[in-house]
């Protein structure tokens, strides 16, 4: 997986078989989405999402994974965490053709801008 030009200003990096997406979760919402475009500490971009479950059991991981499968129009098995897994800060990984999803990473700046 090689990583593409990255602008530490986006929530995303383009790979080469999909993109990144830096995120900030917080659980137990009333509903799951993506709220708003922030920063982390270091000053680089991510998405804040607020997921319906728990973090109890992976509950909350879960669901993350597949409002972001269905977000994105691709398998489930297509979405894994590469870090964070036990975080409010996570790194996933969405396997796909990286130009179309790279079209809706950036709808999702878009509305929440």
């Amino acid at each position: 997986m090689t990583e593409t030009t990255q602008n530490e200003d986006l929530p995303y990096t383009p790979v080469e078989d999909g993109i990144r997406l830096a995120l900030r979760v917080t659980a137990r919402a009333s509903k799951t989405g993506i709220t708003m475009l922030d920063k982390d500490t270091a000053g680089r971009g991510l998405f804040r999402i607020r997921v319906a479950a728990p973090p109890v059991e992976g509950a909350s991981n879960k669901n993350l994974m597949a409002y972001l499968s269905k977000s994105f129009s691709v398998p489930k098995g297509a979405v894994r965490i590469e870090s964070g897994e036990h975080s409010k800060i996570k790194i996933l990984h969405i396997g796909g053709d990286t130009k179309r999803l790279t079209e809706i990473a950036e709808d999702f700046i878009k509305k929440v801008s």
